[in-house]
């Protein structure tokens, strides 16, 4: 993939004019980046947020900008706010020689050599997925997860007489998970308009207030499910799926694909539970 991402093209919706977490009307209200800037995200949504849900939404995103996340973004171009960050013109990378010997080299950030490993969790059991140990309160995932590789492997490992290279990363699952939820709660709100609280599965998730996750949050599994688009000019994809149960019950589901249009897990999100006034 191209080393250096370009801004993908950006929408403003109209203004909220109330917290989009808790309701909260007034002047101090703040524009939300539905996906993180850290991503690229350029998606906003105007008057959507007050201070004290930022602060809240910030923290997680935070911990996975700059967690898992953060030498992948570096190495794809995606520039960061905080100077702490910018001084480095460098990223480590460990090699393995013919012999099965280690050795890290910091390479410039300008040959964009790094991976980045997106967790595949369980489908939804919202959706008819199958939880494995039984928690309602754990987050599944499965054994492997998608990784996107950004660079160009082959001539840097042969330039470093090399014949391969490892990467390991630590991913802190739970504010994942619950930046996902953010990101379809205000992609839903953006698109559809302002709703219930009440009917939200998720906003408990994203406030920290309940750790009921895999219920209403996961991966999907199917070929037809899978959201891609070659060739688009978007950096992610989100749209929306209303499914309608057999009692009335309509689930909408917000699907997400983060940092690649044709690779890597499509997650999905019950954003909205409602009975069918029809």
């Amino acid at each position: 993939m191209s080393v250096r991402l370009p801004l993908a093209p950006g929408k403003r919706y109209q203004p909220v004019r109330r917290c989009i977490y808790c309701g909260q009307q007034g002047d101090a209200l703040t524009t939300e980046h539905i996906v993180p800037r850290g991503l690229h995200g350029n998606l906003l949504l105007p008057e959507a947020s007050c201070k004290a849900c930022e602060k809240i939404t910030s923290s997680f995103e935070h911990r996975v900008l700059r967690g898992f996340m953060e030498q992948g973004r570096r190495a794809m171009g995606i520039s960061s706010r905080h100077k702490q960050h910018k001084k480095s013109a460098t990223l480590p990378v460990t090699f393995i020689g013919a012999d099965d010997s280690t050795w890290t080299k910091d390479l410039p950030v300008a040959d964009g050599l790094h991976v980045l490993h997106l967790p595949v969790f369980i489908r939804p059991l919202c959706l008819g997925g199958i939880s494995r140990d039984g928690n309602p309160e754990s987050l599944e995932v499965r054994p492997v997860s998608e990784t996107i590789h950004i660079g160009f492997f082959e001539k840097i490992i042969l330039e470093n007489g090399a014949v391969g290279v490892t990467f390991a990363h630590r991913i802190d699952l739970w504010p994942f998970a619950r930046l996902l939820a953010k990101i379809a709660h205000a992609y839903y709100i953006a698109e559809k308009g302002w709703f219930a609280p009440e009917e939200s599965p998720v906003l408990p998730l994203i406030m920290g207030r309940s750790r009921l996750a895999k219920q209403w949050l996961g991966c999907l599994d199917g070929a037809h499910e899978q959201l891609r688009l070659p060739g688009s000019k978007a950096l992610h994809l989100l749209d929306i799926v209303e499914l309608t149960d057999g009692d009335g019950t309509i689930c909408t589901i917000v699907r997400i694909k983060l940092l690649s249009t044709d690779a890597g897990p499509t997650y999905a999100v019950a954003v909205r539970i409602r009975q069918d006034s029809a």
